[in-house]
C-alpha cells in the first residue's frame, strides 16, 4: 500500500495534527519495508508576511532574503501530512528528530513559486527503534534549488539493529574562535509554532514538557538550527550552502544557550550548549557547498 498526497495549498494543520495526536501504534513488522510515501505541492508561494515573521523570530535580518532554513517550514506541513496519514504504518507522536541536512543550490527569491516534493526514505533498524529519512526537493522553474534530509527515529522493536553508526557524527570541537549566546524566551515555542504550524504540545507549555519527561517545555530543534544560522558569520549568498546538524539533547524554554564555533574560511563547525549541561545539545557544520554536490 502506498501513500501519495497532492496539495494545491498549504495543508490544514488542524486536521493534520488531529491525526498526529490520535494515531496510535506502530503497524510495521520486523524486517518489513516502509511503503512508498510521497507528497507534492506545486506552485507554493514563499509568503512575504510569513517570511518576515520567521526572520524576526529566528534572528535573521529583514533584508536577508530567504534564509537557508526557511524552506524547511514550507515543506514541514507535507512531512506531517505523510507521517500522520492512515496508510503510513508508524505513529509520529513521540518520534525523535535526530538529525537534519540541508543543501541549498542557490538562494530562493521571495517572489518565486516553488514546487515541493517530499518522500519517506528506507527504514533502518537501530538500537533505539527504526531510523528513516523524510526527504525534500524544491524546484523553481524546473531546476532544483533546495534539498533536505530529516532523520527521524521511532522507538520500538523492528528487528536486529543494522551495522553502522549514526549517519551524522561530529568530533568534539578542540577550540573555538567564535562564541555567542542567547536566552530562549518562554514564548518562543508558541511564536515559532504560529509561523510553522508545528503545535507539538512539548513546545507550547511547561506542563506538557513535564508530561513527556522533560524538566519543562522545549524549543523546536529547527528553531535552534535557524538561530545558529542567523548568528554564525555569514556565508557568501551567491554560493551553494550546506547545513548539517545532529540533535543531541533538548533546549529548554527559558534557558541560556551558548554557541561555540571553529570558523575557517567558508566553513563553520559548531556546538550548542543549554544552561549548565556540560554536553553539547547540538553539533553541526555550516559551509559553502561544491557546485553539483548532493545529499
Amino acid at each position: 500500500m502506498s501513500v501519495k498526497l497532492v496539495f494545491q495549498e498549504r495543508p490544514n494543520m488542524g486536521a493534520v495534527y488531529w491525526r498526529v495526536f490520535t494515531k496510535r501504534g506502530n503497524k510495521l513488522r520486523a524486517g518489513e519495508a516502509l511503503p512508498e510515501t510521497v507528497a507534492d505541492w506545486k506552485g507554493s508561494p514563499v509568503e512575504a508576511s510569513r517570511l518576515a515573521t520567521y526572520c524576526a523570530v529566528c534572528g535573521f535580518s529583514a533584508d536577508a532574503g530567504v534564509p537557508v532554513t526557511y524552506p524547511y517550514i514550507m515543506a514541514a506541513p507535507l512531512h506531517f501530512a505523510m507521517l500522520s496519514d492512515p496508510g503510513f504504518p508508524l505513529a509520529p507522536m513521540g518520534g525523535i528528530h535526530a538529525r537534519n541536512s540541508i543543501l541549498q543550490h542557490r538562494q530562493i527569491r521571495p517572489d518565486e513559486a516553488l514546487d515541493i516534493h517530499c518522500w519517506v526514505g528506507e527504514g533502518r533498524a537501530v538500537k533505539a527503534g527504526l531510523e528513516f529519512d523524510v526527504n525534500t526537493r524544491i524546484e523553481a522553474g524546473g531546476s532544483v534549488v533546495w534539498e533536505c534530509a530529516s532523520g527521524y527515529i521511532v522507538r520500538g522493536r523492528f528487528g536486529e539493529p543494522q551495522e553502522g553508526g549514526p549517519k551524522l557524527r561530529f568530533s568534539a570541537l578542540e577550540s573555538a574562535n567564535f562564541e555567542a549566546g542567547w536566552k530562549v524566551a518562554a514564548s518562543t515555542g508558541r511564536r515559532y509554532a504560529k509561523i510553522t504550524g508545528d503545535y507539538n504540545p512539548i513546545h507550547l507549555h511547561w506542563t506538557f514538557g513535564k508530561l513527556f519527561g522533560f524538566p519543562r517545555d522545549i524549543i523546536h530543534g529547527m528553531w535552534s538550527l535557524a538561530k545558529c544560522a542567523s548568528t554564525l558569520p555569514a556565508l557568501p549568498a551567491d554560493k551553494p550552502q550546506r547545513l548539517d546538524v545532529a540533535f543531541k539533547g533538548p533546549v529548554l524554554m527559558g534557558s541560556s544557550v551558548s554557541l561555540k564555533a571553529a570558523t575557517d574560511g567558508d566553513n563553520r563547525l559548531f556546538e550548542v550548549y543549554c544552561g549548565k549541561n556540560p554536553k553539547p545539545v547540538m553539533q553541526g557544520q555550516y559551509r559553502t557547498a561544491e557546485t553539483g554536490e548532493t545529499l
